[in-house]
Parts: structure tokens; sequence; C-alpha cells
């Protein structure tokens, strides 16, 4: 198969059209010209992985989860800090000997004073999320081609410790 173009459209044409005088008067092209000719050019891959960054953001703010070191995997955002709050706000000290982990398992606490510690660790990973997209931004603007952008992976849990 050989490569022509004519006004920035590609035709490609096999040997046997080609003896029929397809292709005539039309610039060939190598493979290689084509596959750069049909990539996407680097500003393009650059808003599509920021637009995936973006929604990336929103889903996080909205559903994500907080690897507490030596403790497990929390939900966090703002739901989870209204229900940690209302743990600390409405239970005494001896009432509280467990907490929900993100997988449904529960896990030990020694009371209310633990409570408050998930409660920080989850506001620093929430706040450490803003920053993560703004690392995650100049990664993306540093790129300089499409092996570059697909080596920015966004995280799926944010770490912490008590």
């Amino acid at each position: 198969m050989r490569y022509f173009l004519k006004n920035n459209e590609v035709y490609a044409y096999d040997d046997e059209q080609i003896a029929q005088g397809y292709g005539e008067g039309l610039q060939e092209i190598t493979e290689e010209e084509l596959k750069e000719k049909l990539s996407p050019s680097i500003e393009q891959l650059k808003e599509g992985k920021t637009t995936a960054l973006n929604d990336w953001y929103k889903n996080m703010t909205e559903n994500f989860k907080v690897d507490i070191k030596d403790f497990g995997v929390v939900e966090g955002g703002y739901k989870a800090l209204v229900q940690i709050q209302a743990i600390i706000d409405t239970s005494d000290d001896l009432a509280v000997r467990a907490y929900p982990l993100a997988d449904g398992k529960m896990a030990k606490v020694k009371g209310v004073e633990d409570i408050k510690k998930i409660k920080k660790a989850i506001q620093r990973a929430f706040t450490g999320l803003g920053a993560l997209k703004i690392v995650y931004e100049a990664k993306i603007n540093k790129a300089k081609n499409g092996e570059d952008i697909n080596k920015i992976v966004f995280a799926d849990t944010v770490q912490e410790t008590l």
C-alpha cells in the first residue's frame, strides 16, 4: 500500500490501483509521514489530558479515598467529614470503638480522639488533593510528546498518616 496526499487529505492505493493511474499528480508520503499526519498534535494530547485531569479532580473531590498509614483506606471528601463531625459531636469517648473503612470492614479505634485524628488526616488529604492537581498540570504542560502524556497517571487514593 502506498499513500498520497492532496489538499491535506490522505489517499491509499495498492500497486494495481497505481498501475491504473490512481495517485497520478498526487504527492506520495511515507508510512512514517502518514502516522505523523494522523497522530494528534501535542497540544491536542495536552488538551485531552487536561480534560481528563479536571474530570479526575471533580470525581476525587466527591468520592476520594484516603489511605491512612497503619489504619486503612477510608472514605474522604465532604460527606465523610460531616459524618465524622457528627460522631465527634454526639458520642462520648467510651461509645466509639470502631470506624468504617472504604471496603465496608470496621477498624478499631480507641475513642473520639482517634476519630479526630482520622478527621485531620482526611482534611490534610483533601487539601493535598489541590496541590496534587497542580503537580499533574505542571507535568502535562512540560510534556513534549505523546509518550510523556501517557506516563501521567492519576492516583485513585491519597495517602496520609494519623
